[in-house]
């Protein structure tokens, strides 16, 4: 499985998403596609490596960058869509997803040693 794949895969259906939904990005537009690119390249590291090595720290960090990225999609659901009817359920939401991810790739440390 090759890396840059499922990165270049990961990334446009990222970047789909975010023309789908109609998010109002005017002048910060590469700047969010870098981003976007980016994690999709360290959830498809971390998942690639928990698939091939099988051990847990590797599924606890695949599970919390999923979390985390999730976290941030979340993120742009709540700052850049112009429409904000379910704003506090979805803070609450991006609240959980982002201290679990946080908390399970600072568990992935103590599980490494």
């Amino acid at each position: 499985v090759s890396y840059s794949l499922i990165n270049s895969n990961q990334g446009l259906l990222l970047i789909g998403m975010s023309m789908r939904f109609g998010f109002a990005l005017d002048s910060p537009r590469p700047l969010f596609y870098a981003y976007m690119f980016m994690s999709a390249f360290i959830m498809s590291v971390s998942w690639v490596n928990a698939f091939y090595y099988g051990k847990w720290f590797w599924w606890v960090v695949s599970i919390g960058a999923l979390f985390f990225v999730a976290s941030d999609v979340l993120l742009c659901f709540l700052y850049f869509k112009k429409s904000q009817r379910n704003s506090l359920k979805l803070k609450q939401i991006n609240s959980f997803l982002y201290f679990t991810g946080q908390f399970l790739i600072a568990l992935s440390v103590a599980l490494f040693a």
